[in-house]
């Protein structure tokens, strides 16, 4: 009696069945994974059947089955890989590692915001959150928001940022303006994505401007100031002034600072204890206060 050796048959039809998938994978420009994940299911019915259609057609009252242990060995290797490309493939995990590829880091420019500051505006409330911004004071009547960002995209992907909603929100509320700086689109875990933002804000000297910082950096510079000016919570404050500006600049930071412009002195509070430093240029007629800071880093330039 000839011998039927399971295993055989399963891994001939196999190969032929990836040749097939893979021939129509060339006119169906399928990308070179997805015949694999078509195929590889069917290598394990074929071997099933294989094994009932033997016991189905062998006429012995207690068939033995012989396999073919090299060719189900292949064919299991085959069935397993299948099986790990096809849960990489339903948890996204597969997805990431071509974008992580494939991807490359590029910098983008922030669509430009521009606003008019109705005469009802006397004040401007900058959230900042947690990312490094720029205020510039201008001499006019408009609000302009502008800037770069840099992020890691696929090829042929849409920009996180393209119009000024993805990043900016503006709400009026009686005399006070609000504008909020949106945290941009992460992707946090072993394939994680980062967008940073680098925007400036250029604000009319004349309002007054409350800036709220989330330990981050902000940078100031102040080449004219006819009104009040506040920042509070950043951690670090890069300020740039010239000696004709006429106004006061006030600190309240964390820790002693080490300037030469500054006179320090320790404040205690409720919580620990704060350093005071007050510096005046002309007349001091207007306020510019830090409150909240770790480091302020103070420049002064000739007018």
């Amino acid at each position: 009696m000839r011998t039927w050796r399971v295993g055989t048959f399963s891994m001939g039809v196999s190969l032929v069945a990836l040749g097939l998938f893979l021939g129509i994978s060339q006119f169906k420009g399928w990308e070179a994974l997805q015949p694999f994940l078509l195929w590889w299911p069917f290598i394990l019915i074929v071997l099933g059947a294989e094994v009932l259609v033997y016991l189905f057609v062998s006429k012995q009252e207690h068939p033995r089955i012989k396999y073919d242990v090299l060719s189900i060995f292949f064919v299991g290797v085959l069935g397993t890989v299948g099986i790990a490309l096809t849960v990489l493939v339903s948890t996204g995990v597969l997805q990431e590692v071509r974008t992580v590829v494939s991807a490359t880091e590029k910098s983008f420019a922030l669509p430009e915001v521009s606003e008019n500051l109705a005469s009802e505006i006397e004040r401007v409330v900058v959230e900042t959150g947690n990312q490094y911004v720029q205020v510039e004071t201008t001499t006019g009547e408009q609000l302009h928001i502008f800037g770069a960002y840099r992020t890691t995209i696929e090829a042929g992907k849409v920009p996180p940022i393209v119009k000024k909603e993805d990043y900016v929100v503006k709400n009026v509320v009686g005399d006070t303006m609000y504008i909020q700086f949106k945290v941009p689109e992460q992707k946090t875990g072993p394939f994680s994505i980062h967008t940073v933002m680098t925007p400036t804000i250029a604000i009319p000297d004349s309002v007054t401007l409350e800036v709220r910082g989330r330990h981050n950096l902000v940078k100031l510079n102040v080449q004219t100031l006819k009104n009040n000016w506040t920042v509070k919570g950043a951690e670090y404050v890069e300020l740039y002034v010239n000696e004709k500006n006429d106004l006061e600049l006030i600190t309240h930071s964390h820790y002693e600072q080490d300037s030469a412009y500054f006179e320090w002195e320790k404040v205690s509070n409720e919580n620990d204890d704060a350093f005071k430093g007050v510096y005046k240029l002309c007349e001091g007629t207007y306020q510019l206060s830090i409150l909240e800071s770790s480091f302020v880093a103070l420049n002064i330039g000739e007018g």
